[in-house]
């Protein structure tokens, strides 16, 4: 299966913009693998992973459920 990314993480304006607009932390959410298609993308992953800030989650946490009483968030 060919792993493709769409034409949205293709324009390096549109991830310019994404990337900028965050205020103080951006979570990234994909697939090393996927996102590795595509060439902006790919300087950034070897960016984070020369770091060593990228976070692979287990295998089954799609499967993971909490309840609401188990989140906790940060107060600012």
């Amino acid at each position: 299966m060919v792993k493709q990314v769409g034409d949205l993480l293709k324009d390096w304006r549109r991830i310019n913009v994404a990337f900028t607009r965050a205020k103080r932390k951006l979570i990234v959410l994909g697939s090393v693998s996927t996102l590795g298609n595509s060439d902006v993308c790919r300087e950034f992953l070897e960016l984070l992973q020369k770091q060593q800030w990228i976070y692979s989650l287990p295998a089954d946490a799609h499967q993971i459920t909490h309840a609401p009483s188990q989140i906790r968030t940060q107060q600012p």
